[in-house]
């Protein structure tokens, strides 16, 4: 018995209309580009589901080499991200290879998936992601709010998200241990805190705070004393 051949996707067919539509010896390859890349955001900003392989199968059946840049595969991601279609997201994401990097307080969603542009603290700043290689992407905090200058360059992995949430939780778990058992104690520690992150010159004191590893310890040989 033969094997059934797969039916193509909603999305794959959208793409399929459009190639056969405007791909006429009349039309320029700059038309029938921009036509397939709007056809692609359209899907995604639809709320399309996306199978696995629909960016995979976009970029081979329809000569993608043409209409995916470097510039808009990220463009793309960014909008499936910001569109709230998790499907195109993970389609995406099976096309590249790539591990999602899941970030806190990303923009004003408490937790999200990073893309070009993204905006997120690390490190006691407010970083925007700039590009991304294979297992890690770039993010730069700067020195004014325009953007210009470069204050610090940051290569980040997943897993250094994910440490870097564990030791915040774990933070936050040990000060409140320690304001429950010494609030004034830990008020004048807080201060302390404060003044040096103030100092630094970032205005959202909670957000930007980063807690080292230097603090860590010594909020827990504090909390051993009070207890």
């Amino acid at each position: 018995m033969a094997k059934r051949k797969k039916q193509p996707s909603d999305v794959q067919q959208l793409l399929q209309h459009m190639w056969h539509r405007v791909n006429k010896p009349t039309n320029s390859w700059e038309r029938i580009n921009h036509s397939m890349h709007q056809a692609l955001c359209l899907a995604i900003t639809s709320g399309y589901r996306f199978e696995p392989d629909d960016f995979a199968v976009a970029y081979e059946a329809f000569q993608g080499g043409h209409w995916f840049t470097a510039a808009t595969n990220e463009y793309l991601y960014g909008l499936a991200i910001r569109s709230v279609n998790l499907s195109a997201a993970l389609s995406f994401e099976h096309w590249k290879g790539r591990p999602p990097f899941i970030a806190d307080d990303v923009g004003n969603r408490k937790r999200e998936r990073l893309a070009v542009g993204s905006q997120f603290h690390w490190k006691g700043s407010r970083v925007k992601v700039t590009s991304f290689a294979d297992d890690h992407l770039t993010a730069c905090s700067y020195k004014d709010d325009r953007e210009g200058k470069v204050a610090h360059l940051y290569l980040i992995t997943p897993a250094d998200i994910k440490v870097d949430r564990k030791q915040r939780k774990e933070f936050k778990a040990v000060i409140d241990r320690w304001s429950l058992l010494n609030p004034s104690g830990f008020e004048k520690q807080f201060r302390a805190w404060a003044a040096k992150i103030l100092k630094r010159g970032d205005g959202d004191l909670l957000k930007s705070w980063h807690w080292t590893s230097e603090d860590l310890d010594a909020a827990k040989a504090q909390l051993a004393k009070e207890e």
